[in-house]
């Protein structure tokens, strides 16, 4: 492997990159002009230069700045005031917004820079409604990540503040070739790099490092939903060393390495680890980080979902050692470590129910959720006498008894298009508990099933409704639950169950099966409408450890199970039927292989370009519906187990008359 590879190599790169976003960055530096905005949402795809151009502004002001990488970040308001304290060297961390801008304005900071904003979703209406409101205007705000910022930012920004957003696209032809060309290729080879990663700013470095390693090299025009999948494949090609080759696909599985982590999924000696850690902190496709380093996203996504495809045991094997270093780290984790080790488990989850759940992956964040306020009442009644009339007066005593319970959903417009009740059963008295028929069941299953230890949080999702679908499965529906995974996080390490309740059971029986939840016996009747409920056990673990349950079956099930019908030779990559043998393209398999995988399971076109491609592309959905045209005419009469999913994707099912 040649240096072009490492960061001393393309010393050239970031003053390159610098000059050739000279617009970016005089937007962000408006932010500290008198009449400038006070809060800029950065945002692109992966690989845009999204990290690059925030890193080059606040170097620029790092006398004004603090930047926080989201990642390392619980995406709760208490984590997020005690990183704003430590990095201010505040004496005491605080869970007072009041505090922590005092430390702030102490230490002379007048802007938070806040990098990979997508982990830290959870958190973004607090920062609107209730951080950024009182800092007063004397705090400015900058947030970068891959998601488009909510739209709220744009309809109702905090009090008398202003916000722009920022997009980045791809670099210009002329930028682009002279980025090249300052690497060492001529105008013609700069032009033809370009012309294939059409600007992209890590196509551009992978592109031109596997030029300079084999010049001979031919780029061919591809759709972009294959260039990245092209230049990763000359990366790994490009590396001599099998040993750093495992490491990069080692780190490929999960979230963050460290050294030991790496000596253990490799099983290798610490001196040697020691060198492979090294070498690939070395590595310009590699992100250094307090806690440890990763592989850029966009390189994590390809290795990964190639080594699950061309090399499953390997997988697996990488993916259970690592699950069981993490669990052992757990069990001694510090209260502020236990955070980052819930996310890196949460990564090796493959149950996209439990994993989405947390962190979605392609989030269009058409709705925003935020707490309600006295004017909301008028709205959020008219849901509920729209589906559900007999219980508002139940609903009415909770709003004026607690309404902070009560979180609205709200579309690009501002319209609230639904809400979830939510009650931590601490924090209730129990007099009002057992004013609700619901509650008070709750309350008492709880006393008569556990010990009721004081240390135990518990709560109690009293409702979700949406204006147009009631409780049923909705985008209204998934954004209440992605809320309400904040509260599990607050609560952790003392969330113990979570209970709910339904009106009908069967839409939701997958799902709450796959995330522990139990039906419990009895239901309620209010008016003429019976209320079933269920019960999730988190154990003594809490949110962790109902993680690590979950990871541990998982893994069990991937060495146990053989979910590949006869006909499909996952070893030669063929179809069989009888004497007739189909050769497979690396797509076909990939895409046939996670519909098997996942059999039953509908499975988007983004998540196939995702896992198959090992990138997110939005506007390549197309290319999926090719492939599975392919995979129908190869498979024949057995066509049909895959299924179109309207609006979604596809989904294969072992029966043929599963329709």
């Amino acid at each position: 492997m040649s240096n072009l590879h490492h960061t001393s190599a393309p010393c050239s790169d970031s003053v390159t990159i610098k000059q050739s976003r000279r617009q970016e960055l005089a937007t962000l530096s408006s932010l500290l002009k008198p009449f400038g905005p006070d809060i800029i949402g950065v945002h692109g795809i992966a690989g845009i230069g999204k990290t690059t151009l925030i890193n080059t502004w606040f170097d620029q002001h790092i006398n004004r700045c603090i930047r926080l990488d989201c990642r390392l970040i619980e995406p709760t308001p208490r984590a997020f005031l005690h990183e704003i304290a430590r990095q201010t060297h505040t004496e005491q961390t605080t869970d007072s917004i009041s505090q922590a801008l005092a430390g702030l304005n102490n230490a002379g900071i007048d802007v938070i820079v806040l990098d990979q904003f997508e982990s830290l979703n959870l958190l973004e209406s607090w920062l609107r409604l209730e951080f950024l409101p009182c800092a007063d205007k004397h705090l400015k705000l900058i947030f970068c990540g891959r998601l488009p910022p909510d739209n709220q930012w744009i309809f109702s920004p905090p009090s008398g503040m202003s916000y722009q957003g920022l997009k980045l696209t791809g670099l210009a032809t002329d930028i682009a070739v002279r980025y090249l060309c300052g690497r060492g290729h001529d105008a013609d080879t700069a032009n033809a790099i370009n012309h294939f990663a059409q600007g992209h700013p890590l196509a551009l470095r992978l592109a031109s490092n596997a030029i300079l390693e084999q010049p001979t090299r031919s780029l061919h025009v591809a759709p972009p939903s294959q260039i990245i999948h092209t230049l990763v494949q000359y990366f790994i090609e490009d590396i001599q060393d099998p040993d750093l080759t495992n490491a990069l696909y080692a780190s490929s599985v999960v979230r963050r390495i460290t050294e030991p982590l790496l000596s253990t999924m490799l099983d290798v000696q610490a001196a040697q680890s020691g060198w492979l850690y090294q070498t690939l902190t070395q590595l310009d496709v590699i992100e250094i980080h307090e806690d440890g380093c990763s592989l850029h996203e966009t390189l994590r996504n390809a290795l990964s979902s190639e080594m699950k495809i061309h090399s499953p045991d390997k997988y697996r094997i990488y993916r259970h050692r690592a699950s069981q270093w993490l669990m052992s780290e757990f069990q001694s984790a510090t209260y502020g470590q236990m955070w980052r080790f819930t996310a890196d488990l949460l990564y090796l989850i493959e149950n996209r129910v439990i994993r989405d759940a947390f962190f979605p992956p392609f989030d269009k964040r058409a709705f925003s959720v935020e707490p309600a306020i006295p004017s909301d009442e008028n709205a959020l009644m008219a849901i509920i006498k729209q589906h559900e009339p007999e219980a508002l007066e139940v609903y009415q005593r909770w709003w004026h008894k607690q309404t902070q319970a009560f979180h609205c959903v709200k579309d690009a417009s501002g319209a609230i298009v639904g809400f979830y009740c939510l009650l931590k059963s601490k924090q209730i008295p129990i007099e009002q508990l057992y004013q609700d028929p619901l509650t008070r069941y709750w309350l008492t299953h709880l006393s008569d099933t556990t010990s009721l230890q004081n240390d135990h949080e518990h709560i109690f999702i009293r409702r979700w409704l949406s204006m147009q679908d009631g409780e049923s499965l909705s985008a209204v529906q998934a954004a209440c639950w992605l809320d309400i995974k904040r509260t599990y996080l607050e609560l952790n390490p003392k969330l113990h169950r979570v209970y709910l309740t339904l009106n009908d059971l069967k839409p939701y029986a997958t799902v709450a099966s796959q995330l522990g939840f139990q039906v419990l016996e009895q239901s309620q009747t209010l008016g003429t409408r019976d209320y079933y409920s269920a019960m999730l056990d988190m154990g003594p673990g809490s949110v962790t450890g109902w993680i690590a349950s979950h990871l541990i079956r998982e893994i069990e099930d991937a060495q146990s199970s053989t979910p590949f019908p006869e006909w499909f030779d996952t070893a030669a990559k063929q179809l069989r039927f009888g004497a007739t043998i189909t050769d497979l393209t690396p797509l076909e398999f990939g895409t046939l292989y996670m519909l098997v995988e996942n059999k039953g399971s509908a499975i988007s076109r983004k998540s196939l370009l995702s896992q198959v491609w090992g990138i997110e592309y939005d506007g390549a959905s197309n290319v999926v519906d090719t492939i599975i045209l392919s995979l129908r005419k190869k498979m024949k009469s057995k066509a049909k187990l895959i299924q179109s999913v309207r609006g979604t994707g596809y989904r294969f099912t072992d029966s043929e008359h599963d329709r």
